[in-house]
């Protein structure tokens, strides 16, 4: 992101006083793993890219979110509310 980093953003989503606060946050990034201890206080989840779609399902899935696919040219994924910060 150009003006904040995902740790950032994630940390003011955290502070805020409003329904967002308590939203889990799953971190997209090509570093996933390099400091795990940011990524437990901060993150939900983390996911390294590329992201592929059963990854991004499977960590969905472990967080409770219920999903619904469908094969084909229009597939869709939908899901409840969920941050996805990507770095």
């Amino acid at each position: 992101m150009p003006v904040v980093d995902g740790e950032s953003a994630a940390r003011y989503i955290k502070s805020t006083n409003n329904l967002n606060k308590s939203a889990p946050i799953v971190a997209v990034s090509a570093y996933v793993g390099q400091d795990s201890g940011v990524a437990s206080n901060l993150f939900a989840a983390c996911i390294a890219k590329p992201v592929h779609k059963a990854d991004l399902l499977a960590v969905l899935r472990q967080l409770g979110f219920r999903t619904l696919t469908s094969e084909g040219p229009k597939s869709s994924l939908q899901v409840a509310k969920v941050a996805v910060a990507v770095s």
